[in-house]
């Protein structure tokens, strides 16, 4: 099965990588739940830990982090 997987997997991480705002990964995270799902569990897990480092990331990107003086 892994083996059959690991080339939809690999694009999967790819498209991930790609997105350049949190709506559009949301938008690709719903878009491809079904897709997700059926992959080996192990590889959801590490796909759905991307996707929330990456929201974090474009975060971050987005808003301005500023530090009071003091």
């Amino acid at each position: 099965m892994k083996k059959d997987a690991k080339e939809v997997y690999t694009k999967m991480q790819r498209e991930v990588q790609e997105c350049k705002s949190r709506e559009q990964l949301k938008a690709w995270m719903e878009g491809n739940r079904e897709r997700i799902a059926v992959l080996p569990e192990d590889w959801q897990d590490t796909l759905r830990l991307q996707c929330s480092e990456m929201m974090m990331d474009l975060r971050n990107q987005e808003t301005p982090v500023t530090l009071a003086a003091g």
